[in-house]
């Protein structure tokens, strides 16, 4: 999963929306796998924007997926540990 977020903020820096699609695909798939139910819906988000080449605010909705998906790790280290 890190490096699929590492690649689709390269993605989104080239705006490359057909690799930003398949790497949103990608990591949506992973999360449901996980059970990341906010990394997989805003994954979902952006493979419908960049599906429709609205890439627009982009950077911002990466950061949540990022973000979404260390408080996802680190409630599941939590619960581990428990």
């Amino acid at each position: 999963m890190d490096e699929k977020l590492k690649e689709i903020k390269c993605d989104a820096i080239s705006k490359d929306s057909l690799s930003i699609y398949r790497t949103a695909h990608a990591i949506k798939s992973m999360s449901t796998n996980i059970g990341a139910d906010k990394v997989r819906a805003i994954s979902f988000q952006i493979e419908k924007s960049s599906k429709a080449q609205e890439l627009d605010g982009l950077s911002e909705i990466i950061e949540l997926l990022v973000n979404a998906y260390d408080e996802f790790v680190k409630r599941f280290s939590e619960e581990v540990i428990l």
